[in-house]
């Protein structure tokens, strides 16, 4: 049965307007403009299936009137590594976790886990960590490798046991760009965090402030900066992780302003939250350690209006998993939506594009993804403007949340991602309509 979305205020990364959409056989058929003014109406339901000669009895009328409708949300940064209680996380675990996820209104994620199965959509990074060959022809081969399974992009990472080299960095930046690929960082100066843990540690700081303490924004601006003149020098299109900082977003601008090619992802908790959580009950502000740290109220009004100005271009939840009162992809949504566009700080355009159009572009999955588009996939979200909450959640046509609840259990599919290209050389589809 085809369902048609009846009266919604369609949201995409440019405008917003009333529309009716109809989905067929897992994607979007039709997109009719409401009240289009060379019409001067805004047609009934009854209308719409009339004129694209539809019989009733096979479609199934959801009205939305007053609801805002936005493309599936996609989460880029869904690291679930561990479970709440501690454990590495089994097969039942990550479903379990996919499905909160949807209920967030999150269709898609990318992880770096080796995940066969999930509640929504998903798609994987490469890993790169420790030693990485050095012949860049070698390097070139991994990615091509890598592509042909669909995975086009790599986190770049360093772990306590393996540090990865600027060098190693270089190599991999060029063999990526060679054959398309585009790498995420997660910037730190991990000597300097332990230069700064040996320093403090005799001063039996209470565990969250000592975290704050020996990771501060210095540790994430200098790894920023270096990791940005690297990509200089290997030609290549970089996007800096986890920002969380005033000090890292200026190493940013100062790196497009020498014309480089950089795409920034922060989390929710950098937009939300500030370090005067820290100065709870030790039982509490150990709750919210992440890393890196949270930081001044200053900085998080600095996150918003960097989003409004389009200079940050995904919000992604980094899922934590462990016992935290961090914001995940189950609330990733509603805390952008009220804490950014009820309080006017960003527009609900701006929402759609860190949360959807921006991350499917840049991660191989537009327009299949991140749009709302005739062919694209009928991933949608159904949010009620009042009070941010997540009315409806479609998963390729399926509704399979309703007001709060799974209504269906759904099995996400492997997404085979395209070749990166940068967001100025993709063509929009949004305004065929």
């Amino acid at each position: 049965m085809k369902t048609l979305i009846h009266g919604a205020t369609l949201i995409t990364a440019r405008a917003g307007f009333q529309a009716d959409v109809l989905l067929s056989d897992g994607r979007i058929e039709k997109v009719f403009r409401s009240g289009d003014a060379e019409r001067g109406m805004q047609p009934s339901a009854d209308n719409i299936l009339k004129e694209w000669k539809l019989d009733p009895q096979d479609v199934r009328v959801l009205d939305a009137p007053g609801k805002y409708l936005f493309p599936g949300f996609i989460d880029v940064g869904f690291r679930y590594e561990k479970t709440r209680d501690g454990r590495d996380p089994g097969r039942e675990d990550f479903l379990e976790e996919t499905r909160e996820a949807l209920l967030g209104g999150t269709t898609t994620v990318i992880t770096n886990g080796e995940w066969e199965e999930a509640a929504c959509d998903f798609g994987r990074h490469a890993r790169l960590t420790g030693e990485i060959p050095e012949e860049i022809e070698t390097v070139a081969q991994m990615g091509t490798e890598a592509i042909a399974q669909g995975i086009t992009s790599v986190f770049l990472t360093s772990t306590k046991e393996e540090e990865l080299t600027d060098d190693a960095v270089y190599r991999a930046l060029i063999g990526l760009k060679k054959v398309g690929g585009l790498s995420l960082s997660r910037c730190e100066n991990r000597a300097l965090a332990a230069a700064l843990q040996k320093q403090h540690m005799e001063k039996k700081e209470r565990r969250a402030a000592f975290h704050a303490m020996t990771h501060p924004v210095e540790v994430e601006a200098e790894a920023v900066n270096r990791t940005l003149y690297i990509a200089a020098l290997a030609d290549a299109a970089v996007v800096i992780s986890h920002l969380s900082s005033e000090a890292a977003l200026a190493e940013v601008q100062a790196a497009r302003k020498r014309g480089q090619t950089v795409y920034v992802e922060t989390c929710p908790q950098y937009l939300t939250l500030s370090d005067k959580f820290y100065a709870l009950s030790d039982e509490q502000a150990d709750r919210y350690i992440c890393n890196p740290p949270l930081r001044t109220i200053r900085d998080v009004q600095m996150l918003w209006n960097a989003i409004q100005e389009e200079e940050i271009q995904i919000v992604s939840s980094n899922e934590w998993g462990e016992d935290s009162l961090i914001p995940g992809a189950e609330n990733r949504a509603a805390y952008l939506y009220r804490e950014g566009v009820l309080k006017g700080r960003i527009n609900r355009e701006s929402m759609c594009a860190v949360l959807s159009e921006n991350a499917a572009k840049l991660f191989g999955l537009y327009p299949r993804k991140g749009v709302v588009a005739e062919g694209a996939d009928a991933d949608l979200v159904l949010l009620d403007p009042e009070s941010g909450n997540i009315t409806s959640v479609f998963l390729r046509g399926e509704e399979v949340v309703r007001d709060g609840e799974i209504v269906k259990e759904s099995r996400g599919e492997f997404l085979h991602r395209e070749k990166f290209r940068p967001l100025t050389k993709i063509k929009d589809v949004l305004y065929s309509y």
